[in-house]
């Protein structure tokens, strides 16, 4: 395939490591190339250092023309050093030119052909020269030598909108100090490959001992005895003072802060549970707000990375009677998007009791996305118990994204909860007379098309932006039962968050055997509380929940299994 600078600067994002492969028999660079692909490494930079470097980088780029290499496998020419042996690398098939120095003329020769070029800058004034002709994703060469990460940061300080690719020295033991950097999208090595034709699964092992992770696997949770982890964003949710005030007219704004994985475990730590938070806060004040919001939660933040950065922020104007509430987003480019892959898989915790998620995560970067994927995996084979609030966000993705990313993650997991559009997204419709039917019949499906242990939703009805009323149901494919519970009506002071705490009384019912019916009534009792909770975050104990629980409908009602 043909690589613009962009998709290339994208696949290096994604790839996160380049090997830097100096080729000194052309036979050789084909079985090298294959045994990074094997390994999950889909890019090479053949240098220009040696006589036979321009028929290597031939013989590779005949490889993934004949299929013998994945299509999208990038080869770039490294160590180029004048127009000429630029000539002669692209002729051959490199589909991009990396120089160790910054160089005018190849600037002006790769403009003039369409050769994306990457020069090599080790100080400012080589930097300036640089984004003078436009360019933004650059080599630092030689990495160590030049300083390392504290040179890179101090270099990158005033060049915000530059990306760097560090090579020069890199290795199994400083891999991850210069991913942390967030002007680093990936890193060159030669590390990984040693001398001779390497085995692709000491390849694989050498990068996932770099990563400390298992960037081509899972994270190593050492155990299902631990905490229940969550993993997602918490942003700083501000809103005009009580009463019916617009945005535009707000002189001052309530502050608090929450997430859907966050008010979760807040929900669950006030049960008594351990609670261990992934995610990611800024440095200053504004971080500071949000981890102190999950310390008076009780909720753990030992997993929670703290660097430069902006915390992500979203605007919310009550509504009141018949008139709904409104939120406005402000989260592009918070620093939980700008998190690379390893230092989430780094992050995990090494025991997990209970992993959830909500639909929202892999919607914020591919990263997270990537991140979560491996977490998940890991939960499955350590056989830790998964569950997830579909939780879509149109603003975030569409549906046809959403289904596609989120059906390999919910598949086979412990619980799930789901609403109509949820089921809709991935092609489930319920059957019955009424909504609540519809989404009991719309549980049972989704369960057995994905194999999931307990599947559940809630049914809302507003009356007024004051008084709503809720029902409850879930499938149980262990016993094949389906509960529904009858309508709950009571007054709203904050909605946000209910449907969080709705999945945690789930998770917390479950993990204590406690039977459908049950689970069902404690999971919607904990759901109509937080309504009573100003802000996004629970505040209310185990008792409170229980006392909604085992109190009546009022119309003699007690719900119902319904058995098919």
């Amino acid at each position: 395939m043909k690589y613009s600078r962009e998709s290339i600067g994208e696949k290096l994002k994604k790839e996160r490591l380049i090997p830097v492969l100096t080729v000194n028999n052309p036979e050789n660079a084909v079985p090298v190339c294959l045994a990074l692909a094997g390994a999950g490494l889909g890019s090479a930079e053949i240098t220009m250092r040696t006589s036979c470097a321009v028929e290597a980088i031939g013989r590779v780029r005949r490889a993934v023309s004949d299929g013998e290499l994945p299509e999208d496998f990038l080869i770039i020419a490294g160590t180029v050093l004048s127009a000429g042996d630029a000539e002669k690398a692209t002729s051959a098939g490199a589909e991009g030119i990396v120089s160790p120095g910054f160089d005018a003329s190849l600037v002006r020769w790769c403009r003039e052909n369409d050769v994306p070029y990457f020069p090599g800058v080790s100080t400012a004034t080589e930097l300036t020269a640089a984004v003078k002709e436009g360019i933004t994703l650059v080599k630092f060469f030689p990495a160590s030598a030049a300083g390392g990460t504290a040179a890179l940061r101090a270099l990158s300080a005033p060049f915000p909108g530059v990306s760097f690719m560090p090579t020069g020295g890199i290795n199994e033991k400083n891999l991850r100090d210069y991913l942390a950097l967030p002007s680093v999208i990936c890193c060159g090595g030669s590390f990984m490959c040693g001398k001779g034709i390497p085995d692709p699964a000491e390849v694989r092992r050498r990068v996932d001992e770099a990563f400390g992770t298992g960037r081509s696997g899972e994270p190593a949770f050492a155990g299902k005895d631990g905490p229940v982890c969550g993993f997602g964003e918490i942003m700083m949710r501000l809103s005009p003072p009580d009463g019916f005030v617009k945005l535009r007219d707000a002189k001052t704004f309530d502050v608090c802060c929450g997430g859907s994985e966050a008010n979760t475990l807040a929900l669950l730590s006030a049960f008594g549970e351990k609670t261990e938070f992934v995610s990611a806060v800024p440095e200053g004040a504004a971080g500071d707000c949000a981890i102190s919001a999950l310390l008076r939660a009780g909720v753990g933040t030992g997993a929670v990375i703290r660097k430069k950065g902006r915390l992500g922020i979203y605007y919310l104007e009550k509504g009141i009677d018949l008139l709904p509430s409104s939120v406005t987003y402000d989260r592009a480019g918070s620093l939980f998007a700008l998190t690379g892959v390893s230092e989430w898989l780094s992050a995990m915790p090494e025991k997990c009791g209970w992993f959830h998620f909500s639909g929202i995560t892999p919607a914020l970067s591919d990263d997270a996305c990537e991140a979560l994927g491996a977490a998940v995996r890991s939960a499955k084979k350590t056989g830790i118990p998964v569950s997830c609030d579909i939780n879509y966000r149109s603003a975030l993705w569409t549906k046809e994204k959403a289904a596609a990313v989120l059906a390999p993650l919910i598949e086979g997991i412990d619980l799930c909860i789901i609403n109509e559009e949820a089921a809709e997204m991935f092609g489930v419709r319920g059957e019955g007379g009424d909504r609540v039917q519809a989404a009991a019949d719309a549980c049972r499906v989704f369960a057995g098309k994905f194999s999931i242990g307990r599947t559940a939703a809630t049914v809302r009805r507003t009356y007024t932006q004051e008084t709503n009323g809720l029902c409850a149901v879930c499938y149980d494919s262990a016993s094949g039962e389906t509960a529904a519970t009858p309508e709950r009506r009571f007054s709203v002071t904050d909605r946000v968050g209910s449907g969080d705490c709705f999945g945690g009384g789930m998770i917390y019912a479950t993990r204590r055997g406690y039977g459908l019916r049950k689970a069902l009534d404690f999971a919607l009792a904990c759901c109509v509380v937080k309504h009573y909770c100003r802000g996004d975050m629970p505040a209310f104990s185990l008792e409170d929940a229980r006392a909604i629980a085992e109190r009546s409908y009022g119309d003699g009602d007690t719900g119902a299994l319904i058995r098919r």
